[in-house]
């Protein structure tokens, strides 16, 4: 039938001109169109009024589809396959006097027997500060399978776990509740019916450590054994007010250590710290300034003293993070 052709008339249209350009024979099969029916006179002006028809009718089942996961999302169900961590229920069997077109009610998803505690402990180390390398790393050492629905058993990796450590599904919805998070078609989350997998806490801390994992870490080569760049993209000169470049450099004496230095001009811009032309080679580039990753530790250690944070100071800047998130205005939250 040519509703299963093409939902956009002009689409239809010109996919029977390319076709028609290689020589290619194109029919319904219920015979009412082919390729050279739907350019004679008269024919023509009903196949575009078909089209037409076609492409109204999956408007309305699209519109159809949208209000009735709404109406579900807004019951607590998932809508489409069930998460990773979650099965969908066994359906119970039909009453005897069930009718023909008897369906089971509606479930929440049910807690796998085997990866929702792997679940569990995904988010725990996600929590601690591990990245997604890290824990894709150790969950491969001891010997988690992945099994890809299609695929098969799949290395684990950092894509998925992106996908899967930010997925609300997990997420409790209010703190106490015990109850995950439904997101519906427009937008709104929802409490769900289904058991959560990472408490109101946890989830927390999680967006935290992952903020402050990828905070600044683009593009950056890893550092070395007990230098952590805790001031990645945070830092900036004193002079030109761009971001200091974290560096492992080495020393005669001091052996290696790590530093934040202006690279203002490599980079083409103007900088008052620099004061010899920039050399290169093997021997180190000369004429940078910044400050030791140990003084600056000491320097914002000896701030933090001094201030006096409120009582849910650890819940506002998650939210804050969460808030950011959601609207992508990466911008005001810097």
């Amino acid at each position: 039938m040519s509703d299963r052709w093409a939902r956009d008339t002009a689409i239809g249209l010109d996919s029977l001109k390319r076709l028609r350009r290689a020589g290619v024979y194109w029919a319904t099969a219920d015979g009412r169109w082919d390729i050279n029916k739907v350019i004679e006179d008269g024919f023509s002006i009903a196949f575009v009024v078909d089209s037409e028809v076609n492409a109204a009718y999956a408007r309305k089942v699209s519109q159809k589809a949208i209000i009735a996961r709404q109406l579900r999302a807004r019951s607590g169900y998932h809508n489409g396959r069930a998460p990773w961590g979650y099965q969908r229920p066994t359906p119970p069997a039909p009453p005897p006097d069930a009718p023909y077109n008897w369906r089971p009610p509606h479930a929440p998803a049910e807690p796998h027997s085997v990866t929702f505690a792997r679940l569990q402990q995904l988010g725990e180390w996600c929590a601690v500060g591990m990245s997604d390398t890290e824990i894709a790393d150790k969950a491969t050492r001891i010997g988690w399978v992945l099994e890809h629905r299609h695929k098969g058993p799949v290395p684990w990796s950092k894509s998925f776990l992106k996908e899967l450590l930010v997925s609300p599904f997990p997420r409790e919805f209010a703190l106490g509740s015990g109850r995950g998070t439904i997101i519906a078609p427009d937008g709104e989350h929802i409490e769900g019916q289904h058991v959560a997998a990472w408490e109101w806490n946890l989830w927390h801390r999680m967006d935290e450590a992952r903020a402050l994992n990828t905070k600044g870490t683009r593009g950056r080569a890893p550092s070395r054994p007990g230098m952590a760049r805790m001031f990645s993209g945070l830092a900036v000169c004193a002079s030109c007010g761009r971001l200091l470049h974290h560096q492992t450099r080495h020393g005669s004496i001091a052996g290696y250590y790590s530093a934040y230095l202006c690279q203002a001009v490599v980079r083409g811009y103007d900088c008052a710290t620099r004061t010899s032309p920039l050399k290169t080679g093997n021997r180190g580039t000369r004429g940078y300034r910044g400050v030791r990753s140990e003084t600056l530790e000491e320097q914002f250690a000896a701030l933090v003293l001094d201030w006096e944070l409120p009582a849910h100071w650890r819940e506002q800047m998650a939210a804050e993070v969460n808030r950011v998130q959601e609207s992508g205005k990466l911008e005001e939250v810097a």
